[in-house]
């Protein structure tokens, strides 16, 4: 959009950030699904962003500094997710800037009217709002 300023304003909460006593952020987001998801390829694929979207909310909407490091706890299992920000390429600014990229292909494919549902690898999960009346839905392999 040339000469155009464009936002992206994304909504949510952001589930812990503790700040150590020399300035260090940690963004940790409580998950209670089970522990595959949540990969290093799960983010740079754009399909898991939550935590690199809140270390930028924490840093940009905060206020709180740069993020040093963030992970997904995993609730059940009462353990940090093999999934790190410092693990990823880049560290926490590549997951970032991942994120950012990734968010932006899915406003642009949107504002062009690409909203072609497609059902997940491994199908669709049995909360989606859409079970009930999509054309798409698979049930998830139970195999």
């Amino acid at each position: 959009m040339d000469g155009e300023e464009d936002s992206l304003r994304l909504r949510g909460v952001i589930d812990r950030v503790d700040v150590t006593s020399d300035g260090m952020v940690r963004v940790i987001d409580y998950k209670t699904a089970g522990k595959w998801a949540f990969t290093k390829k799960a983010v740079a694929d754009g399909k898991k962003l939550q935590l690199p979207l809140d270390a930028l909310a924490a840093r940009d909407a905060l206020g709180l500094g740069e993020p040093a490091e963030g992970f997904y706890w995993r609730v059940q299992q009462a353990e940090r997710s093999g999934f790190t920000l410092s693990g990823f390429d880049g560290g926490p600014r590549g997951a970032i800037e991942v994120a950012l990229d990734k968010a932006w292909e899915a406003v642009r494919g949107a504002r062009a009217g690409h909203f072609v549902p497609r059902p997940p690898q491994g199908g669709c999960p049995s909360y989606c709002p859409a079970v009930a009346f999509c054309w798409r839905y698979q049930p998830p392999y139970s195999g």
